[in-house]
């Protein structure tokens, strides 16, 4: 069977490459403001003009200065899938916002395209910022704005709003919303107008031909270059490998003679189907090389102890979210290596339900006297100092330790309180 040689297989690899949609940006790709621009601003979407930016910075820097709580304002264009609770809480754990030991911290995040915003509230502030007083701020500042595409304006707002009840001695004027007092009226919206325009006649003939030949491929070519794309990988599979020492084509040897080139612990990976193997045999000078490559629906991953792709995970829930408070859940890592068999767990918080039922508040208050815990105003567990944890790893939501920062260094994590909503 005869193939293309391998450059036209890196030209149509590279086309399939460019033609991929781009991802959307994620909290490790989104640099620290702090760090990169001295700045308490990081506008992705490109919606807030300069004079604002000054101004929330100028707030932001009094407010620190003052008070010493920390307040980030974060614009991205969307979220690329994640929630928008998961995304902020990302942020407190990588950026570590609020001073440490205080969990003062604050995060306004909004997300263009999607059309969704949230104000995130480290635990540290939750006595004074609940969910009840940031959602208004959100719907009463922020959503007018946004309506009217100003961006930067709104989260100004937004952030002055939060300024002056975390430190009311910030003078008024330094966190006055600018919304104009008289408003423009509302315009009649302009009656549609409808044009006519000649019909032209469907093409007969040699055109006629052409123009249905060139609809047809521009129907297939997806299904052509993907086929195209399939090939490309089956065959660069099939090719034999070559010998490192002496470049002769090498052969594969059978399952039941690689056998005897397998360690242990490559055929305990190869049995649970976790990895499969091939051993390449040179017939010269008799040197063998092994590749392996994952299975692409294998429930197993590498153990962080020893290595090997022989790791189960589990989930199990320890605490269901409410529409009052976050839920937790508890990440198992278990080995099934017989000569490793580490365990470990970690625990998590997830986002809570928008919804507030009565049901709910009174299971919570439940859950709370037992497990010792107390209930504050906005529904997140106070004190504490890290939440749940298991094996070594403290809870808030997922925050990890990321390095030096420029905030505060707090090691909440975020994700305690706030509100989320759309405009």
């Amino acid at each position: 069977m005869k193939f293309f040689p391998f450059p036209h297989f890196l030209a149509l690899f590279l086309l399939l490459g460019f033609a991929l949609p781009l991802r959307a940006e994620t909290p490790e790709q989104i640099p620290n403001p702090r760090k990169t621009l001295s700045s308490w601003v990081y506008d992705g979407a490109n919606v807030i003009d300069a004079a604002d930016e000054a101004r929330i910075n100028a707030v932001a820097s009094r407010l620190e200065k003052q008070n010493g709580a920390e307040m980030v304002v974060v614009t991205v264009r969307n979220l690329g899938g994640q929630s928008i609770e998961d995304f902020a809480n990302r942020l407190f754990g990588l950026w570590k916002i609020g001073k440490k030991g205080r969990d003062n911290g604050v995060v306004i995040l909004a997300a263009i395209e999607d059309r969704k915003k949230r104000i995130d509230v480290d635990y540290g502030l939750q006595g004074i910022l609940p969910d009840v007083k940031v959602g208004a701020i959100s719907r009463e500042q922020i959503t007018p704005a946004f309506q009217r595409e100003q961006y930067g304006e709104g989260l100004y707002a937004g952030a002055s709003a939060i300024a002056q009840v975390i430190d009311p001695s910030i003078p008024a004027s330094a966190t006055a919303p600018t919304v104009p007092i008289n408003p423009p009226p509302l315009r009649e919206p302009a009656q549609p107008q409808f044009r006519e325009f000649p019909v032209q006649p469907i093409p007969t003939g040699g055109a006629g031909v052409v123009f249905g030949l060139f609809g047809l491929l521009m129907l297939l070519c997806p299904f052509l270059v993907f086929g195209a794309f399939i090939w490309m990988i089956i065959s660069l599979s099939r090719r034999p490998m070559r010998c490192p020492k002496d470049r002769t084509p090498m052969q594969q040897l059978s399952d039941a003679a690689e056998a005897h080139s397998l360690t242990p612990v490559q055929k305990f990976e190869q049995q649970i189907g976790a990895r499969d193997y091939k051993v390449w045999h040179c017939g010269q000078c008799r040197h063998e090389e092994i590749t392996a490559h994952n299975e692409a629906f294998s429930a197993y991953s590498e153990c962080p102890a020893c290595h090997h792709r022989t790791a189960r995970q589990t989930r199990q829930t320890v605490q269901h979210a409410t529409a009052w408070g976050d839920g937790v859940e508890q990440l198992t890592v278990s080995c099934d290596w017989p000569q490793c068999r580490h365990s470990s767990s970690r625990a998590f918080y997830t986002p809570r339900h928008s919804g507030r039922g009565g049901g709910d508040l009174a299971t919570g208050l439940l859950i709370g006297t037992l497990l010792g815990g107390s209930h504050g105003h906005s529904g997140g567990w106070s004190g504490g100092g890290g939440g749940w944890s298991g094996g070594g790893d403290s809870g808030g939501g997922g925050g990890h330790d990321s390095g030096p920062s420029d905030f505060g260094g707090s090691d909440s994590g975020g994700g305690f309180g706030g509100a989320s909503d759309s405009w």
